[in-house]
């Protein structure tokens, strides 16, 4: 019997996909028959549909969408793509009201924001220093809240301190002093300001010299003041009588000035005549007369005491 063996067919794939690629059994050869692209229109208007031939693919690619801003901020610009064509749908402004009843709330339509207009507050000064006056932006009311008045002390014992309710201000009235004299001179009487006491101070007493050496110089704590007691001078006398005795008073001193002694001279020749400083007396010693013979007996012989001089006086004949 005759066998017939089938022939495996080749690979007809000519790696085109835009061939039909088949073996046919009746002329044992390869077809590559060309394809009819299919139709890439995907029915959007947003896309350009085109077809690949590389790929043998549909490509869809998307278009670019046009700017739809119509620079008005009232509308919502969007592109439709179902459409292709840009909307510009009105917004509702949104509620401007923010709740406080301290602004004046509008919209803009320029601008497509709420503006919220401050009130101007009213004044709200009551003219009463008591209170502390403030407007309430949340309740849009005056507030006139009584304030506390501060503590006035100010520490100091020398004043009366005061809250003022029509000032609102504190008064610090100063405290007479009482009078602190202790009628005692040797303390310096004051009133502490910072104590509200009175202080008698000791007085360191004055120096009471008063550089004079004749005199003996005290405090007297009594009056407070200086005592000047003349000192009694001493008894200068030497017991010598050719000075002068005396007490300086300026330099508390004895003085003994000798004395010039005087003139002893009597005028008598028949004397000799000298100062005695034992006695401070003039001694006038008589001079022994000289011896007056002449060995003349003719005459007489005699002394003139009063001329110091010898006489030889002749005698009278007879």
């Amino acid at each position: 019997m005759c066998i017939h063996t089938p022939i495996t067919p080749p690979n007809c794939d000519d790696s085109n996909c835009n061939t039909a690629d088949v073996y046919n059994f009746a002329t044992c050869a390869c077809e590559n028959n060309p394809i009819t692209p299919g139709a890439c229109d995907d029915g959007l208007c947003g896309t350009t549909d085109t077809y690949d031939t590389a790929t043998c693919m549909c490509i869809h690619t998307p278009i670019t969408p046009p700017n739809c801003d119509d620079s008005n901020c009232n509308t919502a610009d969007v592109y439709n793509f179902a459409t292709c064509a840009c909307e510009n749908n009105p917004i509702t402004p949104g509620a401007c009201d923010d709740g406080l009843c301290g602004t004046t709330d509008t919209y803009d339509t320029a601008t497509c924001m709420c503006i919220h207009t401050p009130i101007t507050p009213p004044n709200c000064d009551d003219s009463n220093c008591n209170t502390a006056d403030v407007y309430n932006f949340a309740t849009c009311a005056c507030e006139n809240n009584p304030i506390t008045p501060g503590a006035c002390d100010d520490g100091l014992c020398g004043t009366t301190d005061a809250y003022d309710t029509a000032t609102c201000m504190c008064i610090h009235t100063p405290i007479t002093p009482p009078n602190c004299d202790d009628s005692n001179c040797n303390t310096a009487d004051v009133y502490n300001f910072a104590t509200c006491a009175c202080e008698n101070n000791p007085i360191t007493p004055g120096a009471c010299d008063d550089g004079l050496c004749g005199t003996t110089d005290t405090y007297d704590t009594a009056t407070c003041m200086c005592i000047h007691t003349p000192i009694t001078p001493p008894n200068c006398d030497d017991n010598n009588c050719t000075t002068t005795d005396s007490y300086n008073t300026t330099t508390c001193t004895c003085e003994n000035t000798p004395i010039t002694p005087p003139n002893c001279d009597d005028g008598l020749c028949g004397t000799t005549d000298t100062y005695d400083t034992a006695t401070c007396m003039c001694i006038h010693t008589p001079i022994t007369p000289p011896n007056c013979d002449d060995n003349n007996c003719t005459t007489a012989d005699s002394y003139n005491t009063t001329t110091c001089t010898c006489e030889n006086t002749p005698h009278n004949a007879a």
